[in-house]
């Protein structure tokens, strides 16, 4: 009986061994002919042409980690950036504008953008000592005049400025997208349009919008009514795609120019929370906001 048992056992053994091995062959091949999603580190970078600022030519401050800096037109600026810049390599620009009622410094220690941007990007979270005007072109102006100081002072790269706001600022990045100005790309975090006249016409942008699905402060279709406003300033076709990065994000295609228009949805939830803290941005949504400016996120 115990020798029948061993034969049996090792029958079995050999069949699962038989049977792992013919997965390991066949089972890559299988999986070769599903879609898998790409993860961000993985997808390639978009083609860059970099230019240098003036601030390459004068020489970077050994550390802009956390700079604090008042320009004359009443804009303040909390700058952080690699600790130890070098002007061999012409980094971007990530503009961050806060939400309503607050402030710079207060916004970067709630909502640290800059550490998920890491070495790779200055960071600069300005605020003014009124509220953004998201219908007008006051602070549209205070940007270009902001941008232009920070290439001045260092070695950045021009043609890669790119704009993040949250609720209020989310607002402000729009209206920075439908007027001329030195950014890129533009980022859009639990905000709706910007208030205007949404039947303006715009200039076709590559813009990401993340919304929560949980948001009782900015209602989730106000950013999903945002991003369908920017496909159709951007005159995209047809209904967006599930992204090649992430399921949790759509684009939408045929975009002119070939510009990007992307829609992310973030379903988290917990009921524990107080209500107010679901109007936020979850650090993953930081991180494909991160992608989409440097050129993964499609």
């Amino acid at each position: 009986m115990i020798r029948r048992s061993v034969i049996v056992l090792g029958a079995v053994g050999l069949v699962v061994a038989l049977s792992l091995l013919a997965w390991r062959r066949w089972g890559r091949r299988i999986r070769g002919l599903v879609e898998a999603p790409v993860r961000i580190e993985d997808a390639p970078l978009a083609p860059v042409t970099a230019r240098r600022s003036t601030g390459c030519e004068r020489g970077v401050p050994s550390s802009a980690d956390g700079v604090r800096l008042a320009l004359p037109d009443g804009v303040r600026v909390l700058v952080h950036g690699p600790r130890r810049a070098d002007t061999a390599e012409a980094l971007p620009l990530v503009l961050v504008f806060h939400g309503y009622g607050d402030d710079a410094v207060h916004f970067a220690s709630w909502l640290p953008v800059h550490e998920h941007v890491g070495e790779a990007a200055f960071t600069a979270y300005p605020d003014v000592q009124a509220d953004w005007d998201i219908r007008g072109t006051r602070d549209v102006r205070r940007v270009e005049r902001l941008v232009a100081a920070l290439e001045a002072r260092y070695c950045l790269d021009p043609s890669r400025v790119y704009a993040f706001g949250f609720s209020w600022g989310g607002k402000l990045v729009s209206r920075l997208a439908c007027s001329p100005s030195p950014i890129r790309a533009f980022a859009i975090g639990d905000a709706s349009y910007h208030g205007a006249d949404p039947h303006e016409t715009c200039p076709p942008q590559d813009v990401f919008v993340t919304v929560r699905t949980h948001d009782t402060d900015e209602r989730p279709e106000w950013g999903r009514d945002a991003a369908k406003a920017w496909a159709a300033h951007a005159h995209c076709r047809g209904e967006p795609s599930a992204s090649q990065v992430t399921p949790s994000c759509r684009s939408f295609q045929g975009c002119d120019g070939g510009k990007r228009v992307v829609l992310c949805e973030d379903g988290f939830f917990d009921p524990s929370w107080p209500t107010a803290w679901n109007h936020t941005v979850l650090p993953a949504s930081l991180d494909l906001a991160w992608s989409f400016f440097d050129g993964r996120l499609r």
